[in-house]
């Protein structure tokens, strides 16, 4: 079997984005934006600067979020309220890129673009959807309406089927190992945001970081947890109550991780244990002794570190 075959995921959207676009510029009042978007019948406007290039979009969600659940004056520009930068793939691309943009942005509209980076169309998630019933955003979309644990490990359950059934089809290995990190991310996401909902307020700014092959993006389906927790410096006396904070955040979060199907890491790299559970300045103390280290061990640790790919969770 060929990878076309996967709904075609590797098939050229050429054929598949509207190419009849709605566009205004950024001083167009909402109202009369709206009213465009109603007469063409079309679910997104995109917004254009003085050189006619895209620099953000509307939608119908938009219109609704911004401005009628908050009474938003309508006369007011539909600049206020345009998502920006505008999203886009280059005409050309294939649906799994496209589907990855949509995936990791959390939108349902994307621009297409030519080579001089003006906007030539829309695909919507509509248009992706179309293609494969078993759509990975379906199954993310699902990961991010979830309301409790159960329900995480639920959609992770459904994972390995949908992966085998790439492979099968002759996926190509970095298309594959992208779409597991896409799906872990939001799995962690979830995870973390279920245990800050349940816990007290964080004590000082912090980051939940994801290292090894999650953030490399090369993460595959036998895979344990590879984390970290950075926090913001804080007084000698306050310091071991801030860490036990977050050494029962971070223990929290990764036996949750565990029960979705992410094993404990054999070697200890995980945020529950207080050797990667420290302040900026102890990383940073760290990070010093491991670059002027000779032992293999400490390059190996900070090898590992430096395969970390942004926080989960930023500063707060």
């Amino acid at each position: 079997p060929k990878e076309e075959d996967l709904g075609g995921f590797n098939l050229d959207i050429s054929g598949m984005y509207t190419r009849n676009i709605v566009t205004c510029s950024g001083t167009t009042s909402i109202r009369a934006a709206a009213a465009k978007m109603s007469r063409n019948k079309c679910s997104s406007i995109c917004i254009e600067n003085p050189q006619g290039l895209g620099c953000g979009v509307v939608t119908d969600n938009d219109l609704r979020v911004k401005v009628i659940a908050t009474g938003l004056d309508t006369a007011k520009p539909v600049a206020d309220i345009m998502s920006t930068p505008l999203a886009a793939v280059q005409v050309g691309a294939s649906v799994f890129e496209a589907l990855m943009v949509m995936m990791q942005k959390g939108i349902k509209h994307l621009a297409v673009t030519d080579d001089n980076d003006k906007v030539i169309g829309v695909i919507t998630n509509q248009d992706l959807l179309q293609l494969q019933g078993q759509s990975p955003l379906i199954l993310i979309r699902e990961i991010n309406e979830a309301q409790s644990i159960d329900a995480i490990i639920d959609k992770h359950a459904k994972l390995p089927r949908m992966i085998q059934g790439l492979i099968n089809a002759g996926a190509k290995a970095d298309n594959v190992t992208r779409l597991i990190t896409t799906l872990s991310d939001a799995i962690l996401e979830k995870v973390i945001a279920f245990t800050l909902e349940e816990s007290d307020p964080p004590p000082v700014k912090f980051v939940f970081m994801i290292l090894g092959s999650e953030g490399r993006k090369e993460q595959t389906l036998k895979t344990d947890q590879d984390n970290a927790i950075i926090f913001e410096d804080v007084p000698a006396g306050k310091l071991d109550t801030v860490r036990a904070y977050f050494l029962k955040l971070g223990e929290k979060i990764c036996r949750r991780l565990d029960r979705a199907g992410y094993d404990f890491c054999e070697g200890g790299i995980m945020a529950q244990n207080p050797e990667w559970c420290l302040m900026l300045s102890e990383w940073q103390t760290k990070f010093k002794a491991w670059i002027h280290a000779p032992e293999p061990e400490a390059l190996l640790r900070s090898s590992i570190f430096f395969d970390f790919r942004g926080a989960m969770v930023k500063w707060r």
